[in-house]
């Protein structure tokens, strides 16, 4: 199981934004999203909005009932620019900078 957005696994959003966390959408499949290890009330769908520091995962459980943990997206608000050596090429100054 994989996350496919964002790519690398480490983030960072600008503060009062959120990140779409997305993994592969299939007919029968149940989700669920964590954030530091612990459950995400009511995030139980193929796409997450990330809007908060932590580590995100999502156990996905196919129609068989086989389940995997997906590996960790790491995610950092910032206030500030945001780190070019992480997303090269991409430069974006977070709103009011």
């Amino acid at each position: 199981v994989t996350i496919t957005n964002p790519n690398p696994l480490n983030a960072v959003i600008c503060e009062g934004t959120t990140l779409a966390l997305n993994t592969v959408t299939a007919v029968g499949h149940t989700y669920q999203w964590y954030r530091n290890g612990s459950v995400i009330s009511g995030a139980n769908g193929s796409q997450y909005l990330a809007d908060s520091n932590g580590y995100y995962n999502v156990y996905v459980t196919n129609t068989w009932g086989c389940s995997r943990l997906s590996s960790s997206i790491i995610l950092t608000e910032s206030s500030n620019t945001i780190n070019s050596n992480a997303f090269p090429n991409y430069t974006e100054i977070c709103p009011g900078d």
